[in-house]
């Protein structure tokens, strides 16, 4: 806990820097703890025995913010069509949608 803590004070001194210096380091920062949450929430369903289509999820996750940042809340839709299509491919394109995941 000790060190959540100190990173977490770590996190919030860099983002109040970051503040202070330029818009678009805020957006950096931002994709980058997001890119990362996600990684570790797919990591995390992953060792339940779960089989997520990892890459499509991450890359949505990290360019939602950056195609909004740049283009407006507009091209938000087309982040999440592209999603769609890229989780579809990567459906028929697997080998089989047997999860091994428990069933409670």
């Amino acid at each position: 806990m000790p060190t959540a803590v100190a990173v977490g004070l770590a996190i919030a001194a860099v983002f109040i820097l970051a503040l202070r210096y330029k818009p678009w380091a805020v957006g950096v920062i931002v994709v980058l703890v997001l890119g990362l949450a996600a990684v570790e929430y797919f990591d995390r369903v992953r060792e339940k025995g779960y089989q997520p289509a990892s890459v499509p999820g991450i890359v949505a996750c990290v360019a939602a913010p950056v195609a909004v940042y740049h283009y407006g809340v507009e091209a938000l839709p087309l982040v999440l069509v592209l999603t769609l299509v890229a989780l579809t491919v990567s459906h028929i394109g697997s080998s089989g949608v047997e999860s091994k995941g428990r069933v409670t």
